[in-house]
Formats: structure tokens, C-alpha cells, sequence
């Protein structure tokens, strides 16, 4: 007797049951792009609303002040040696100090440190502020003191780098008492005296009244 061969039959396809597959899987797959793309934008704008805080924060300080502070010119006209000496600590303890510095707007287009509290008896007594252009700079500093009223009382000539301004003498009569005051340098390239930035920083300045912490 001869056998037949028995031919192998395959498994019939549900091709409506395989489409469904492939459709849930497209909705699938698009939905975790949409949701990839929903995690990036809130990313993005996460990073956003950070970048322009640090903006407004750092430059809202600046905005206010008199623009004879802020866009004032710079000559060449610098500070004598009587006054503004060469500085007696190194450059990276320089870059410390100013690192201690609170100091808001163009920060990073210059270093400087400064005395922020001022303490003095009399109006016409010197002011240790302690102002020093940080020796890796490249720009000359120029510093003015501002009281609450935005009024200058005090102002410098130019400071180059490596140079420290140890007591000043305030212009005008600052009322008794405890007030904060700004203090807004401004630097300057050492060549083409073009304005490279303003930061300014507040300062405690007491005039008259008892240092002594109870």
C-alpha cells in the first residue's frame, strides 16, 4: 500500500486580530513619545523660569541706581599711592575674600572683596572699607558708596588690580544710627577704560552708636 504524504497545513491568521495588535501597539508606541516630549518641555521650562529668577535677582539691584553711578565714565585718573597701597595677602587669598563677598549683578566680570560693615563714632572719622581689585583682574575698579537715599557719600578714583583702598572719609553728614548702604564698583578694561560691569553690594554702616553685642 502506498501512503500518502500528509501535507503540513499552517495555522490560519486572524488578520483582524493582528491588525488590532499592531494598532494598539502604534498607540502605544505614540503615547510614550508624547509623554518623553511632555517630560522634556516641563524640563525646559523648569530651566527657564530658574534662568530668568537668577537674572532678575542678580540684575534687579542694579536697575534702580543713579545713573551717575551706574553709566559713569572712567578717565584714567587713579588713585595716588598715599592711598591706595599694594595688597599684603596673595592672590588666592584675594580670590578668597572676594568669594565671601555677597555681591549681585555682572558677577564674574571682576573680583574685589570689601569691609561690609562699617563701623565709625563721628562723621568726619575715617571709614576702614577695605576695598581691594583682586590682583587676576584686568579692569580698573571704580567704587562709590551710596546711603538709603541713594545719595554718594563717598567715591574713588581708579583702583587697579593688586591694590587695596584701607579707610576712606565719608563726603556728607550720614545720620546717627544703624543704616544699610550700597556700595556699587564698576570695572573698567585697564586699556580702553570701556565699562565691563557693575556689582554692588550692601553694607552695614553705623555711625555713632554702641557696637558692644549684649
Amino acid at each position: 500500500m502506498s501512503k500518502k504524504n500528509k501535507e503540513k497545513v499552517s495555522p490560519a491568521i486572524d488578520l483582524s486580530v493582528a491588525g488590532s495588535n499592531n494598532k494598539r501597539d502604534k498607540i502605544k508606541s505614540l503615547k510614550e513619545n508624547l509623554n518623553k516630549k511632555k517630560a522634556i518641555l516641563a524640563v525646559v521650562l523648569v530651566l527657564a523660569v530658574v534662568a530668568v529668577t537668577v537674572v532678575v535677582f542678580s540684575f534687579g539691584s542694579i536697575v534702580g541706581l543713579p545713573s551717575a553711578v551706574k553709566d559713569a565714565d572712567f578717565k584714567g585718573r587713579l588713585e595716588p599711592d598715599s592711598v591706595a597701597i599694594d595688597s599684603s595677602i596673595s592672590q588666592s587669598q584675594q580670590k578668597t575674600l572676594a568669594k565671601s563677598v555677597n555681591a549681585k549683578g555682572n558677577v564674574g566680570a571682576f573680583d574685589f572683596y570689601v569691609n561690609e560693615e562699617l563701623i565709625i563714632e563721628e562723621h568726619t572719622d575715617p571709614v576702614l572699607l577695605e576695598l581691594g581689585n583682586v590682583g587676576t583682574n584686568d579692569c580698573v575698579l571704580v567704587a562709590f558708596l551710596l546711603d538709603e537715599n541713594n545719595e554718594i557719600i563717598y567715591r574713588s578714583l581708579g583702583l587697579e588690580p593688586g591694590k587695596e583702598i584701607r579707610s576712606v572719609k565719608l563726603f556728607d553728614s550720614v545720620p546717627y544710627g544703624i543704616q544699610k548702604a550700597t556700595l556699587v564698583v564698576n570695572g573698567y578694561d585697564s586699556e580702553s577704560y570701556e565699562k565691563i560691569g557693575t556689582q554692588t553690594v550692601k553694607i552695614n554702616l553705623k555711625i555713632g552708636v554702641d557696637t558692644v553685642e549684649e
